[in-house]
């Protein structure tokens, strides 16, 4: 199984030349953070915004906490990244 976590500028630049489709094209699953949805959707109107509200909409991209969804969805992160991310998550 693969997944990949994007981050807000990536994503937006996928929306922009219209390849929303290419990350669960090529992975299994593509997850973003709640923060990385509010800084890409932050003004509606800036280019790929609104296809990247439709992408969540239609599921393409999940939203939520990470670390939880991608050991629910049996993932393997690394040691190093799921320490990483739960240091963060103790600030």
């Amino acid at each position: 199984m693969q997944c990949i976590v994007a981050d807000s500028g990536p994503l937006i630049a996928l929306a922009g030349v219209e390849l929303l489709h290419l990350p669960t094209a090529l992975f299994e699953s593509a997850f973003i953070t709640e923060a990385v949805l509010a800084e890409s959707l932050g003004d509606i109107h800036r280019p790929g915004a609104a296809p990247i509200l439709e992408a969540v909409s239609a599921g393409l991209i999940e939203v939520g906490p990470v670390l939880r969804r991608a050991r629910e969805k049996g993932y393997f992160l690394g040691d190093a990244l799921i320490r990483q991310m739960e240091l963060l998550a103790n600030e």
